[in-house]
């Protein structure tokens, strides 16, 4: 199936506003990061945000091998 582009290049103000947003983990409230407590990952195409409790969330670009929705 082709692929569709869902988010070209993440920009710094996408950047600021996800740190913004996930600096504390909407699950269990944590905002420590470190080894085996949770981690930032950010790169010029993704946003990732791991925590202790298990939470993982990513954003930016995205590829589906599917279309979301039939009309």
């Amino acid at each position: 199936m082709k692929q569709t582009l869902l988010f070209d290049k993440i920009n710094s103000l996408k950047i600021w506003w996800w740190v913004s947003r996930y600096k504390k983990c909407p699950k269990c409230g944590s905002n420590e990061l470190g080894i085996g407590k949770g981690a930032f990952e950010v790169n010029e195409y993704h946003f990732k945000r791991t925590c202790k409790c298990g939470l993982n969330i990513t954003r930016g670009r995205l590829y589906l091998t599917e279309k979301p929705y039939n009309k």
